[in-house]
C-alpha cells in the first residue's frame, strides 16, 4: 500500500490519461482505507482537474472525497460534498443515502442528515436512530418501535436506539440491557457506532454506584456489595450484573474480584450473552493477569464457537494445562485458534509441540486433529497440515488413516514434493479392505500418477493413469487418465 502511495506522489505532469487513471484510482481508494484524507483528495483532484474519470469512476470519486473528509472529521465539508453529489445524482440510492446518513449522525449532524431521511429503508435501524437524534419521535416511541423490532431482527442498531433513548429517559437497568444487547449482536460493521465494552463497563460502575448509595454500601465493605447482587441477581439482573461488574474490577480484595468475575460472566451466559461477556472481559483497558484462569478458559471457549479465533487466543495463550484435558487437545485447540485468527507462526509452532509427543491419542482428539489438518489443507496452510497428519498416520487406522494418508499426499503435493505424495496416495490405495479398489482407491491412484508426472517418473505415472483406465467407471477420472498419458 505505501508502495502504491509513493507511486502515485511521484507521477509527473503529463502522464497519459489511461496511466493517471490506473495509478490514481487504486492510490485514492488506498488512502482513504489508510486514514489518508488529504492525500485521497489530492489524487481525486487530479483525476477530476485532468478530466481522466468518467462515467462509475466519476462517481466513485465523489463518494471518496466524502468518505475522506468524514474520516478526518470534517463535517461541514462533507456534508456540502453530499449535497452536490445527491443534485447531480438524484435519486440517490438507498445504499448512498444510508451511508451519508451514517457518516453525518457519527459526527453528531442529524439535523443536516435529515435531508435523506425519505430515501432510507423503514426496516434499517438507522433510520429510527436519525429520526430519534432529529427529534422526530420521542425516547418512549423510539423504545416501543425498537423492542420489537430487535427480537424480530436481532442486530446491535436496534439496541443502540434503546440505549440512546434510555440515557435520555435517565432509565439505567434498561440502558444496561440495551448495551449488553449490543455488545452481543454487534459487528465490525456495527461497532463504529456502538459504544463497546468500556461504555457498558462504566454505565455498570454508574450503576453500581447509584445502587450502592441507596443501600448505604459502604466503599470497601465487597461482603455487603456482594451480598446486595446476590439478592437482586433474579429480581433485577442488570443492576446485579453492575454491581458484580463493579468488584470485579475495584474490589478491595483479589478474592473478592475472582467471585465477582464468575458470578458476572455466570450471570451474562445464562442470560444468553456470551459473547457480550467475552467481548467486555476481552476490552483493552483490563490486564488478563488479573482474571481467574476459570473465567479465560470459559470465555475462551465461547471465542472458539462463535468464531472470535483472536479474542479465543488473547484469553487462552499463557494458561496452564486446563483440569480433565489431554494435553495434546489442548495444545491442538490453542493452535486452530492462532491459525484462524491468522497467527500462521506461532500456529505451526504450538502443532509442532502437540505432535512431538509420544503415545496414542484419545479417540476424540484423533477425530479433532483430522478435521484441523483439513481445514488447514483447504486453506492452503500444507505446511501446518503436514507434521499434524504425519502424526495422525501412526495413530489412526482402518479407513481414517488411508484418508490421512491421501491428505498427507496433498500436503506434500502442495509443498513441492511430489515422489513423497505419490507415495502417500499409493499407501493410501494399498490398505483398503478388499481386493476390490474402490472409490478412494481409485481417486489416491489418479492423484499418484498426477504426482509422479509432475516429478518426472514418467514409466511410474504412465502405470498409474493405465491403471485407473482398467478399473475406473467414472468418465471425469478417465478423461484425465487419457489426457494425461498423452503427454507422457
Amino acid at each position: 500500500m505505501r508502495d502504491l502511495l509513493a507511486r502515485a506522489e511521484r507521477l509527473p505532469a503529463g502522464v497519459a490519461t489511461p496511466t493517471l487513471r490506473a495509478c490514481l484510482m487504486p492510490a485514492a481508494r488506498t488512502a482513504v482505507a489508510t486514514g489518508q484524507g488529504a492525500a485521497a483528495r489530492r489524487h481525486a483532484a487530479r483525476l477530476l482537474w485532468q478530466g481522466a474519470a468518467s462515467g462509475d469512476e466519476l462517481r466513485e470519486l465523489r463518494l471518496l472525497v466524502i468518505e475522506s473528509y468524514v474520516a478526518d472529521r470534517h463535517g461541514g465539508d462533507a456534508y456540502r460534498s453530499m449535497l452536490r453529489f445527491d443534485l447531480d445524482h438524484r435519486p440517490v440510492e438507498r445504499r448512498t443515502a444510508t451511508r451519508f446518513v451514517t457518516a453525518l449522525l457519527d459526527l453528531g449532524m442529524a439535523k443536516e442528515a435529515v435531508n435523506w431521511l425519505a430515501s432510507l429503508d423503514d426496516g434499517d435501524p438507522i433510520k429510527l436512530m436519525l429520526r430519534l437524534q432529529a427529534g422526530l419521535v420521542e425516547p418512549e416511541a423510539a423504545i416501543n418501535l425498537a423492542r420489537p423490532a430487535a427480537i424480530k431482527r436481532p442486530g446491535a442498531g436496534w439496541w443502540e436506539i434503546i440505549a440512546r433513548a434510555a440515557r435520555t429517559q435517565g432509565r439505567r437497568a434498561l440502558r444496561i440491557e440495551a448495551l449488553e444487547q449490543q455488545l452481543q449482536h454487534s459487528t465490525p460493521a456495527s461497532s463504529s457506532r456502538a459504544g463497546g465494552a468500556r461504555e457498558l463497563w462504566q454505565t455498570y460502575f454508574s450503576a453500581a454506584r447509584e445502587s450502592a448509595d441507596r443501600q448505604h454500601l459502604l466503599d470497601n465493605d465487597d461482603a455487603g456489595w456482594s451480598a446486595f447482587a446476590a439478592s437482586r441477581a433474579t429480581t433485577d439482573p442488570m443492576i446485579a450484573r453492575a454491581v458484580f461488574a463493579h468488584l470485579a474490577r475495584r474490589g478491595a480484595t483479589p478474592g473478592a474480584r475472582t467471585n465477582a468475575q464468575l458470578q458476572l460472566e455466570l450471570s451474562l451466559q445464562l442470560a444468553k450473552l456470551e459473547v457480550a461477556a467475552l467481548r467486555l472481559f476481552n476490552d483493552a483497558d483490563i490486564d488478563l493477569a488479573t482474571l481467574d484462569p476459570r473465567l479465560r478458559y470459559a470465555l475462551g471457549g465461547v471465542g472458539e464457537t462463535h468464531g472470535l479465533h483472536a479474542a479465543a487466543v488473547r484469553m487462552w495463550e499463557g494458561l496452564e494445562l486446563p483440569p480433565g484435558l489431554a494435553p495434546v487437545d489442548w495444545q491442538l485447540r490453542l493452535a486452530a485458534a492462532m491459525m484462524r485468527a491468522g497467527q500462521l507462526d506461532v500456529g505451526v509452532a504450538q502443532i509442532t509441540q502437540a505432535v512431538a509427543a509420544t503415545g496414542p491419542w484419545p479417540p476424540d482428539v484423533v477425530k479433532r486433529a483430522s478435521a484441523l489438518s483439513l481445514e488447514f489443507l483447504d486453506a492452503g496452510h500444507a505446511g501446518a497440515a503436514e507434521p499434524l497428519l504425519a502424526a495422525l498416520a501412526q495413530r489412526a487406522d482402518g479407513l481414517e488413516r488411508r484418508h490421512v494418508l491421501f491428505n498427507l499426499g496433498r500436503a506434500s503435493d502442495m509443498t513441492g514434493k511430489p515422489l513423497a505424495a505419490a507415495e502417500h496416495y499409493l499407501r493410501s490405495a494399498a490398505h483398503a479392505d478388499s481386493n476390490l479398489p474402490d472409490a478412494l482407491a481409485r481417486q489416491a491412484r489418479l492423484a499418484a500418477g498426477l504426482s509422479l508426472a509432475r516429478g518426472g517418473y514418467r514409466d511410474d505415472a504412465r502405470a498409474q493413469f493405465e491403471w485407473v483406465l482398467r478399473n475406473s467407471r467414472d468418465p471425469v477420472q478417465q478423461d484425465v487418465a487419457r489426457r494425461e498419458l498423452k503427454k507422457l
